[in-house]
């Protein structure tokens, strides 16, 4: 019988500072059901991850979880356990929301154009639209409004990012997830039309 050894306990070998979960305490965690539990999602995880991504995406995922792994987890544990969490809630909690933020890096990497298309808005007046502009090119519009007020730019997505051009203005989409975007625009963006988009937009299902 194969032995499975996660990857946190993988990680931790090579990663772990001294203010970090020692080998004797990550074992007796590991007694515990609740955090046994999220350990195994989160090699699962780890491992769904290694499977659909690409390289280059999983290589990143590496480096992002061993900074988790060094810094990230523990500081993490040590705000909840501030707010009242045991030492072994917080670092089951810790880990559980390390499985979701690794779920959602696999949900971005396999998101296309038709993921994200759609009218969005920003609960404050100004909408957003991401379309198609040409599809042989792989050019995208987006449209942003707000009283009465227009912008139109196109670019291409690279990645979970857009970064859509018209003359001299520029605007930054960056894709949360399938039902949520973040806009940044740069200076001469904010100088040429009359409302501000910097901002979390949400999909809705509809014009």
């Amino acid at each position: 019988m194969k032995r499975l050894i996660s990857i946190f306990t993988l990680i931790f070998v090579f990663c772990a500072p001294a203010f970090a979960l020692s080998d004797a305490e990550y074992l007796k965690m590991k007694k515990d059901p609740e955090f046994a539990k999220a350990d195994r999602e989160l090699t699962r995880a780890y491992n769904d991850a290694k499977n659909s991504m690409t390289k280059s995406e999983f290589s990143e995922l590496k480096n992002s979880q061993r900074q988790w792994i060094s810094s990230g987890r523990d500081l993490y544990a040590k705000k909840l356990i501030r707010e009242g969490y045991s030492r072994i809630e917080a670092y089951t909690e810790a880990t559980l929301v390390r499985v979701q933020e690794i779920r959602n890096e696999m949900t971005l990497s396999t998101l296309s154009v038709d993921d994200i298309e759609g009218y969005y808005d920003n609960g404050n007046d100004v909408y957003l639209y991401i379309g198609w502009k040409n599809r042989a090119k792989k050019l995208l519009e987006i449209s942003l409004s707000s009283g009465g007020e227009n912008w139109k730019g196109s670019g291409t997505l690279n990645g979970n990012t857009l970064v859509a051009n018209y003359g001299g203005t520029s605007v930054t989409v960056t894709v949360i997830d399938e039902d949520t975007v973040e806009i940044t625009a740069n200076s001469a963006f904010r100088r040429a039309v009359g409302f501000d988009a910097d901002d979390i937009f949400t999909r809705h299902y509809g014009k």
